[in-house]
């Protein structure tokens, strides 16, 4: 699940961990989004009748997700920026595009727009390291959940007390077509 890792860079990756004493670790409340460009091409043609007929090739339908959960965090050893992740999450989303089309029957049938969101849990586990950076500069996590590629984010984190960020904010860009990024992820954490 892509937003379980971005959910996870969103909380361990902070500016300022370069500190022994400031870390990310424990429960966080995870809120996270994913918005992803609908990519559509229309191409017309003239037809035998000197008319003309519109066809809409899909490149992707993009996507919309939101996601709330938990996501924990647990450093190899005392002080370590790599280690392991549990992300406990419940996930809504679908097609961002839902594209109906009145057709020109009988040549071209009509295609009705069929919504397609949907809502699921799920538990991911895998790993983690941080690359920490002094702030106002961000940080960089790389996250694998078992099953998925390897994840790179960016993340700020807030709200330190007791040597631990409370807060963590997060965004990054994702799922290139034609070498160009078409999908934002963004969202926050909150030490429970």
């Amino acid at each position: 699940m892509k937003l379980a890792a971005g959910l996870l860079a969103l909380a361990i990756a902070a500016p300022g961990l370069a500190h022994a004493a400031n870390t990310i670790r424990g429960t966080y409340a995870l809120r996270y989004t994913t918005l992803c460009q609908s990519i559509e091409n229309e191409v017309f043609t003239k037809t035998g009748t000197g008319g003309q007929q519109t066809t809409i090739n899909t490149i992707d339908e993009g996507k919309l997700q939101q996601t709330i959960g938990f996501i924990t965090l647990t450093p190899s050893s005392a002080g370590a920026s790599a280690g392991a992740v549990s992300a406990h999450l419940t996930q809504a989303g679908g097609s961002l595009a839902i594209l109906g089309l009145p057709g020109n029957p009988p040549a071209q049938p009509a295609q009705p727009a069929v919504p397609d969101m949907q809502i699921g849990n799920g538990v991911q586990t895998g790993t983690y390291s941080l690359t920490l950076a002094t702030a106002p500069n961000p940080s960089t996590l790389m996250i694998t959940f078992k099953g998925s590629k390897l994840e790179t984010f960016t993340a700020y984190g807030s709200k330190l007390a007791g040597g631990v960020f409370g807060r963590i904010d997060f965004v990054d860009l994702d799922n290139p077509i034609r070498g160009k990024n078409h999908c934002i992820n963004s969202g926050s954490a909150d030490l429970e």
